[in-house]
C-alpha cells in the first residue's frame, strides 16, 4: 500500500490505476523475474559496487559530510567511485545506511551491499510502473516481457551494478508528471534527475519545444523552467566549487567522450560530431509545428541513442534508451516488438565479450 500511496499523491491515481497496478504486481511472469533478481541481488556482489560504489557510501557514513566527496578524497579514496551528483547518494544513503547499521552491530560486511542493491531493485522496479503510466497501460504482459525480463536490464543493474536506473527513473516521471499538466512538480523531478546524472541534460530542450508546441509560451511553461533551474542551482551550487565535486562529478571521463569523436577541418579546427548531430535533431524537432507525445519521447530516445552511437559507452549508459524503445515497442504493431529482445541480446553478447 506504501507504494500505491506514493504513486497516488504524485500523479493522482484513479481507481482504474490501482487496478491495473495490482494486475502487474500479481502476474506471475512479474513475480518470477522478481525471484530471480531477487536471488542476484542476494548471492552476487558486482565488481563496481565492490571497488566504487560501496567503498564511497561507507566512507560517507563513517566520516558524515554533506560534501562527500571532498571526505571520500581526503581518505585517499578513488575518484572514479561515484560520478554521481547529491540527488544519487541521497537516494542510495537510507538502505545503504540501514545495511550498513547491522553490518556495525553484528562486524560482518553484507547487510551494506543489500540495501544498496534493493535500492537499485527499487528503482528497477519503479522504473516499471512509470512506463505502464507512459503507455496508459496497455499491453502490460508486453511490457513486463521487454523491459522488466530483459536480460540487459537484468545484467546492467544485477551483473555490472551500474546506477542510471535511478536518474532515468526520475526522469520519466518528469515525463508523466507533464502529461498530467503538474508542471512544477515535473520541473523539480527533472532537477532530481539532472542533478544525480548530468548527461540527463539531453532531454531538457524537447521537453521544452514540446511544452511549448502544446501550451505556447504560458505559466506553464515558465513555471517548469523557473522550477527545473531553481531546483538544479540548489542540488548542484552549493558543491560546484568544491574540489571533490569538481573531480569526481563534473570533471569525468564521460564528459570528455563527447570531445573524443570529431572531422578534422583545416590544420586547426576540429568539428564535434555528437554535439552537431545533437543540434541538428532539436534543430529537426523545432521545425515541426505540431509534436505528439509519441514524437516527442522517440525524438528524446534518438538523442540518447546518439551519444551511444559515437561515444563508446560504459554498460549503464544503455539504460538510457532502453525505456525509450519499449515505449517505441508498445506503441507500434504487434509485429515489431522483437526489436528490443535483439538489442538487448546483441548489446549483452558484446558487452560479455568484451568484458572476457
Amino acid at each position: 500500500m506504501f507504494i500505491f500511496d506514493t504513486f497516488n499523491s504524485i500523479f493522482t491515481l484513479s481507481i482504474k490505476d490501482l487496478r491495473n497496478l495490482r494486475s502487474i504486481n500479481r502476474d506471475r511472469l512479474f513475480l518470477a523475474i522478481l525471484i530471480i533478481k531477487v536471488i542476484l541481488l542476494l548471492s552476487f556482489h558486482p565488481l563496481t559496487h565492490i571497488n566504487w560504489f560501496i567503498p564511497f557510501l561507507a566512507d560517507s557514513l563513517n566520516n558524515f559530510s554533506l560534501i562527500p566527496w571532498n571526505t571520500f578524497l581526503n581518505n585517499d579514496g578513488n575518484s572514479l567511485s561515484f560520478p554521481y551528483g547529491i540527488s544519487m547518494w541521497i537516494a542510495y544513503l537510507p538502505l545503504t545506511s540501514l545495511g550498513w547499521a547491522i553490518d556495525k552491530l553484528f562486524n560482518i560486511d553484507f547487510f551494506t551491499f543489500i540495501g544498496f542493491k534493493l535500492t537499485s531493485l527499487l528503482f528497477d522496479y519503479f522504473t516499471l510502473i512509470t512506463l505502464a503510466f507512459l503507455t496508459d497501460f496497455k499491453r502490460i504482459r508486453l511490457l513486463i516481457v521487454l523491459y522488466w525480463s530483459s536480460p540487459l536490464v537484468i545484467y546492467i543493474n544485477f551483473f555490472h551494478g551500474q546506477l542510471d536506473v535511478f536518474p532515468v527513473m526520475i526522469m520519466l516521471a518528469s515525463i508523466c508528471l507533464i502529461r498530467s499538466k503538474k508542471f512544477i512538480a515535473s520541473g523539480l523531478f527533472l532537477a532530481i534527475a539532472v542533478s544525480s546524472k548530468f548527461s540527463i541534460i539531453v532531454a531538457l530542450p524537447f521537453i521544452i519545444i514540446y511544452l511549448q508546441r502544446r501550451q505556447g509560451v504560458g505559466d506553464e511553461l515558465i513555471r517548469f523552467i523557473v522550477y527545473f533551474f531553481g531546483g538544479l542551482i540548489l542540488l548542484t551550487i552549493p558543491f560546484f566549487f568544491s574540489n571533490g565535486y569538481y573531480e569526481m562529478v563534473i570533471n569525468t571521463r564521460e564528459i570528455q567522450k563527447i570531445y573524443s569523436v570529431y572531422l578534422p577541418f583545416g590544420n586547426l579546427a576540429k568539428v564535434y560530431l555528437v554535439p552537431l548531430i545533437y543540434l541538428i535533431n532539436i534543430y529537426c524537432i523545432w521545425r515541426l509545428d505540431r509534436i505528439t507525445i509519441d514524437l516527442f519521447l522517440v525524438s528524446t530516445g534518438l538523442s540518447f541513442f546518439i551519444l551511444l552511437i559515437f561515444i563508446p559507452p560504459s554498460p549503464g549508459w544503455l539504460m538510457w534508451i532502453i525505456p525509450f524503445l519499449v515505449y517505441y515497442e508498445i506503441k507500434a504493431p504487434r509485429n515489431s516488438f522483437i526489436l528490443s529482445p535483439i538489442f538487448s541480446i546483441v548489446v549483452l553478447l558484446n558487452n560479455i565479450q568484451i568484458s572476457t
